[in-house]
């Protein structure tokens, strides 16, 4: 990828504040620094993250070689991109449209950024909230989450719920609802390489399950966690029809798949059980996917945010809080040595150089 042109506008300079997220549909506001959606480009030599205090997040750029940031940010000052996604061309991510200050009612979209001209178009633009876009690794659909629901959180704030995964062709701007069982939680698809099944985690579907045309129930959902744990990585295509684990791990906790070029699934799996944990905290830990075979990468003893993959499956990206106080890291994952890397981030508590992308004619 050359990125070239988005690294000769990245200055560093010193001092400011560093940001934290509020990429959920809620009221609540935190003013703890976060890092969330960790994304590679597609010569995975560029880390993508959304970095953020409370509501004011911006997409970042790192470059791996120069260790230098850029935000990436629309001209309009009330919006921001965020959870940045790219497969094979070098230029070109699909990402989410925010208002920096949202109401509910404020959708997000999902839009479409082209890095070469600096311009970006929206995919969609209809009344839902919508999250996690991932590009196919032909770069011509977009996977991405949609709610279909809308409940209240305990203090009466609404909230969305009842997720499902569409798929947007780009050049037609056909949406096409790929799954209906209206999940409480749904983490990034991606469109598997090999043959375009879905690759997701999905927990808790409130409706078509067990069966189509019934409403799901506790009852339900508690059956299926004691037949398959929490092991809530799916692969949906003509072939595999039936919301099931894709595979089970020893610890009976799998989530957040992540999908290379040739197929490698990075995931991560609460390990706890496997290191004879009986008490405190939940751990976490990188578990790669490669054929038939599962191989641990870490043994963090600590919580896991978001993670990635490189394309290229040689780099895994994670977001790390070892001492749970809410002090979140960064950090570059060699696969094959099995070396770790924290990203220094001080330069972001600095005015960084900004990459202002104006819009373009999209969807109406």
């Amino acid at each position: 990828m050359n990125m070239s042109p988005l690294l000769a506008r990245a200055a560093v300079f010193a001092l400011m504040a560093m940001l934290n997220s509020a990429c959920s549909t809620g009221t609540g506001v935190s003013t703890a620094i976060d890092i969330r959606s960790p994304a590679f480009s597609s010569d995975s030599k560029t880390l993508f993250f959304d970095f953020c205090k409370g509501s004011e997040c911006d997409l970042v750029a790192y470059s791996l070689e120069a260790q230098r940031f850029s935000r990436i940010v629309p001209v309009e000052e009330e919006l921001r991109f965020s959870s940045a996604s790219m497969a094979n061309h070098p230029a070109l991510l699909a990402g989410v449209l925010r208002y920096r200050k949202a109401e509910f009612s404020a959708y997000p979209q999902i839009v479409l950024i082209d890095l070469d001209s600096d311009t970006y178009r929206r995919l969609t633009n209809d009344p839902s909230h919508k999250s996690s876009p991932s590009l196919s690794f032909d770069d011509k659909s977009v996977a991405f989450i949609q709610s279909h629901r809308q409940r209240t959180w305990f203090n009466g704030d609404p909230r969305a719920t009842g997720w499902d995964i569409h798929i947007l062709d780009i050049a037609s701007g056909a949406n096409t609802r790929a799954t209906n069982y209206c999940f409480y939680g749904l983490g990034k698809p991606f469109i598997a390489p090999d043959n375009g099944d879905l690759i997701f985690s999905g927990e808790g579907p409130m409706c078509n399950y067990p069966e189509p045309g019934v409403a799901s129930g506790k009852k339900d959902y508690k059956e299926y966690k004691e037949r398959f744990g929490e092991d809530d990585i799916v692969r949906l295509g003509p072939i595999r029809k039936r919301l099931e684990p894709w595979f089970q791990t020893e610890g009976r906790h799998s989530t957040s798949p992540r999908v290379a070029r040739n197929g490698d699934v990075l995931f991560s799996s609460r390990t706890n059980l496997l290191d004879g944990i009986q008490k405190g905290y939940y751990n976490y830990d990188l578990f790669l996917k490669r054929g038939d075979q599962i191989r641990r990468l870490t043994w963090l003893k600590s919580s896991v945010g978001g993670i990635a993959l490189s394309p290229n499956s040689a780099y895994a990206a994670y977001v790390s809080d070892p001492g749970r106080h809410h002090q979140f890291s960064l950090w570059l994952l060699n696969i094959e040595t099995g070396e770790s890397k924290q990203v220094a981030l001080e330069a972001l508590l600095s005015e960084t150089g900004s990459v202002p992308v104006r819009r373009i004619a999209g969807a109406q």
